[in-house]
């Protein structure tokens, strides 16, 4: 799945929660493959910047000359394969990162989610009581309505 859809598919009202609970392992799991893919490009973003950025200091060694380090790691910094180089490495962490946050993200969901269903649960449990407990009372009404009914004259003792 594509980040833009992983992204439009993090929110969601309470009429979805069924389909959101269903959907949740998949969008969880496509936010995994998505954090590691994002992973493996930086390391591989990375090893090649390391190789650009190493064999333009060997060509510099190999030119003759005293030079120290740092004069070559200058030299480096400053060629623009090494620039371009560069500029893709930091491409790549911006890109893991987003990556690390949007997984966070769709934990946080999942957090959402359990709680929701928790409290759905509270509250037809609270619901469930409150109609007993009223069920019981129009039943307590209607067995002194036929008490009464049956012995006319006899009140309650106060």
């Amino acid at each position: 799945m594509k980040l833009k859809g992983l992204i439009d598919k993090l929110s969601f009202s309470l009429e979805e929660l069924p389909a959101v609970i269903l959907s949740q392992p998949k969008l969880m799991l496509s936010a995994s493959h998505y954090r590691v893919q994002k992973l493996r490009k930086r390391q591989e973003v990375e090893a090649a910047f390391n190789r650009i950025n190493s064999d333009a200091a060997l060509k510099l060694r190999e030119e003759g000359g005293k030079k120290t380090e740092a004069y070559i790691r200058q030299k480096c910094e400053i060629l623009p394969e090494v620039i371009q180089a560069q500029a893709e490495l930091d491409e790549a962490k911006v890109l893991e990162v987003w990556g690390k946050h949007l997984l966070d993200a769709y934990h946080e969901r999942g957090s959402m989610i359990k709680a929701l269903v928790q409290l759905m649960g509270a509250e037809a449990a609270l619901e469930m009581k409150f109609i007993r407990e009223e069920h019981l009372r129009m039943g307590g009404k209607e067995l002194r309505r036929r008490v009464q009914a049956k012995y006319p004259g006899q009140e309650e003792d106060e």
